[in-house]
């Protein structure tokens, strides 16, 4: 665990690099594949950027939305761009702070948990239309797993580790025939006392 946590240490401002790329790219990524089948889902085609997309170009020709549709799409695109931003941002944050704090880009997690599994929520939503996931979910999933791991490799390194190294050695209680053995000696001792006198 301290040789994953050390090569974590040295490579952080890499890996927080490659994790900026892949956020930015998350945002094109399909997580479904279209399907002629689906009725009333459209406008969220494939990718968030498409989502972002026809979001925006609802709420612009809002002729035929009632108000109440409106607020609600207005809702998701900022609510799409909020988190997107919080993520990009703090991985921007994680690869300036790279040197100093090496393990700043696991904060991505909070953000992210809320696009994978908002993700995981729609696709099981269309799954029920048979439209199958595509490479997005699959991608998210990897990157979810990899920073879970390095999370746990963080905790353990920080907080677990510490704590049983620094945990005193227990007192060895002694068996029963280790009792039984003690106690033997003890009367053998008596027994030579007494034939002394």
């Amino acid at each position: 665990m301290n040789t994953l946590s050390t090569l974590i240490t040295k490579r952080s401002l890499y890996i927080s690099l490659v994790l900026l790329v892949l956020f930015l790219a998350m945002l094109f990524i399909p997580y479904v594949s279209p399907n002629e089948y689906w009725v009333g889902y459209e406008q969220f085609e494939s990718s968030a950027f498409k989502i972002l997309v026809n979001l925006c170009s609802l709420i612009s020709d809002n002729n035929d939305i009632p108000n109440e549709s409106l607020s609600e799409y207005q809702l998701y695109l900022f609510a799409i761009l909020f988190v997107y931003l919080i993520l990009w941002v703090n991985q921007i944050i994680a690869i300036l702070l790279a040197k100093k704090h090496p393990f700043y880009f696991l904060s991505s997690l909070i953000p992210f948990s809320a696009i994978f599994f908002g993700t995981i929520y729609m696709v099981s939503e269309w799954a029920k239309s048979d439209v199958p996931p595509n490479a997005g979910v699959f991608i998210m999933a990897i990157i979810y797993a990899c920073l879970l791991f390095m999370a746990f490799i963080w905790l353990y390194t920080t907080r677990l580790q510490p704590r049983i190294a620094n945990r005193s050695p227990r007192e060895h209680k002694p068996t029963k025939s280790e009792r039984i053995a003690e106690l033997e000696r003890q009367v053998a001792e008596l027994t030579k006392e007494k034939d002394a006198e």
